[in-house]
């Protein structure tokens, strides 16, 4: 299941990374919080209640990423999307890209992953 591969991702390799927001960190009640994996392949945001952020998909070194929802409660997943990072292109400079989220309807919290896609 996919609770269960997230929590097979090693604890060492999880960096903290706030800066992966771009807007929507917090609330006056909540904190939301980030990591990344150490080679930048992944992260994951964790959403404390229903709200909207915008996410630096740039932090996530490969040209795409599959974004998918997962609710902590019951480990429900949903589709989120693919989208282009803006990384490895041709370009010389990569082209920073964000993305809103919000958490699903009827949710209280959600984890949102991003796996890099080649």
């Amino acid at each position: 299941s996919r609770p269960a591969e997230l929590a097979q991702r090693p604890w060492w390799d999880r960096v903290p990374d706030q800066g992966l927001f771009a807007a929507g960190v917090s609330s006056e009640r909540t904190l939301n919080a980030a990591v990344r994996g150490a080679d930048s392949t992944w992260a994951m945001i964790y959403l404390a209640s229903q709200c909207h952020v915008l996410i630096h998909l740039d932090k996530v070194l490969t040209p795409r990423v599959q974004a998918t929802f997962i609710n902590p409660a019951t480990g429900e997943e949903q589709d989120a999307g693919t989208y282009a990072t803006g990384n490895c292109t041709e370009r010389v400079f990569p082209q920073g890209q964000t993305q809103w989220f919000a958490t699903p309807g009827h949710w209280e919290d959600a984890a949102l992953v991003l796996d890099g896609i080649a």
